[in-house]
């Protein structure tokens, strides 16, 4: 029996029902992982929490979305769409529409162990922040048929929730391009919906100045270095630079590794402008500092 004829069968009786619902990880709450909505043309609907990030997998009809009263998306059938926390999302039903919500907080954001959804900030520019649909392929299309089978026979452990998100997001790191994957998650990568010194961490060795970070974390420069300044107590282009100058120091302690390389991987746009950089915040150029302190030599697998 395939996916779909489990779904599409009439729904089986949950065994030990009691047990199940009164168990302290049955979700009860709508605005936790995965609900299932049906709705008819011309209804209006809002998101349950503001708090919580959400994907619709629309698989069956249209709908329009807004986004904070200024950017009117339409979502068609067989496509997602992300909403990033904080948004002010309201929607309208186009055509009678199936879909599938999933929410989730900023915790649950890899797509694997080994990627996160940072990784992708090299595919999309500033301007492409706003929120847009990618398609629901055939793979993610079973992940949604079995959550619909389960939630259909009353089975919503937060477990199993866990559990298909991250089978939700294997699908997109495995199945879908990184472009795409860039394109659903852009809201997040650029909002401001990681708090500041999460994101700082994250992104600071990825852009060459506090301006770019700014401009990363979508709020002007000035609105920025303030609340940069509550968070780290120090100007941001003071922090970034003491930062990236000790982990110029840690590479430089190791004989081996060719100053370009080193140049390169702090985005410097030469040796020349590396050496300057280095000077300036050492008061030795980074020769002199290797020489008084390289010692370290990578030994190979």
């Amino acid at each position: 029996m395939s996916t779909n004829d489990l779904v599409t069968a009439k729904p089986m009786k949950l065994l030990y029902g009691q047990e199940h619902l009164s168990c302290v990880n049955y979700v009860t709450k709508k605005s936790i992982g995965f609900s299932i909505h049906m709705l008819l043309k011309g209804d209006e609907f809002a998101l349950p929490d503001k708090s919580e990030n959400y994907i619709v997998f629309l698989t069956s009809g249209k709908l329009e979305l807004n986004f904070n009263k200024v950017d009117v998306k339409e979502l068609n059938a067989e496509e997602m769409i992300l909403i990033p926390v904080k948004s002010e999302v309201t929607g309208r039903v186009l055509e009678n529409s199936y879909f599938i919500l999933l929410a989730f907080d900023n915790k649950h954001l890899h797509l694997c162990n080994k990627f996160s959804i940072d990784d992708l900030l090299s595919f999309i520019t500033p301007e492409d922040c706003s929120a847009k649909p990618i398609p629901i392929y055939p793979p993610m299309q079973m992940v949604l048929d079995s959550i619909k089978f389960f939630l259909s026979n009353n089975i919503s452990c937060i477990n199993l929730h866990e559990i298909k998100q991250k089978e939700a997001f294997l699908i997109l790191r495995t199945f879908y391009t990184k472009e795409e994957n860039a394109s659903l998650f852009a809201p997040l990568l650029h909002g401001n919906s990681v708090n500041l010194p999460e994101f700082v961490r994250m992104n600071y060795l990825k852009v060459r100045t506090a301006e770019e970070l700014a401009k990363r974390y979508d709020l002007n420069f000035e609105e920025f270095t303030r609340s940069f300044i509550e968070a780290f107590g120090v100007d941001p282009q003071k922090w970034m630079n003491k930062r990236k100058t000790e982990m110029i120091c840690a590479d430089l302690k190791v004989a081996d590794i060719p100053m370009e390389n080193i140049s390169k991987k702090f985005l410097f746009e030469s040796v020349e402008e590396f050496n300057n950089f280095f000077i300036r915040n050492t008061g030795k150029t980074p020769v002199e500092y290797r020489n008084q302190n390289g010692s370290v030599v990578m030994k190979e697998n």
